[in-house]
């Protein structure tokens, strides 16, 4: 969980880009207003698929582990795109217990810029990781 592999700007412009990404949301309900926290970087890891249950003891285990948007630069064979969204709810319901938002830093470069003809706007990414988030799935060309 490091942020490397970014081409352009400091810690603070990728975080300010994070940010910025998770507000682009924030005026269609509120419900859909992320806080976020830079805490450095983190021996944390992403919640397991097998981690959840949907008793009420487990959902609220669940919902007490932090919410991550990290930079991977391992591989990893659950994340081949530019970032993945991984969201954890209970059959039959559409509260979100627990998201993590992973940037794949290994086999992706990155900028916090708009000069991005070797590689990809961190911002636009992300942005488009929080909408699905929120419930938007891909669209069909």
């Amino acid at each position: 969980p490091s942020m490397i592999g970014f081409n352009t700007g400091d810690k603070n412009q990728i975080l300010d880009l994070i940010q910025n990404a998770a507000n682009l949301w924030s005026f269609q309900s509120g419900e859909s207003h992320f806080q976020l926290s830079y805490n450095g970087t983190s021996t944390s890891q992403p919640v397991g698929y097998d981690a959840l249950g949907c008793t009420q003891e487990a959902k609220e285990s669940v919902r007490t582990l932090d919410n991550l948007v990290y930079a991977s630069n391992t591989e990893d064979s659950d994340c081949s795109g530019q970032a993945c969204t991984y969201i954890w709810s209970c059959e039959g319901s559409s509260e979100i217990l627990h998201f993590d938002l992973e940037i794949n830093a290994r086999d992706y470069e990155w900028d916090t810029g708009t000069n991005h003809t070797k590689s990809y706007n961190l911002f636009t990414i992300v942005a488009k990781q929080f909408g699905q988030l929120l419930g938007l799935s891909h669209c069909s060309p």
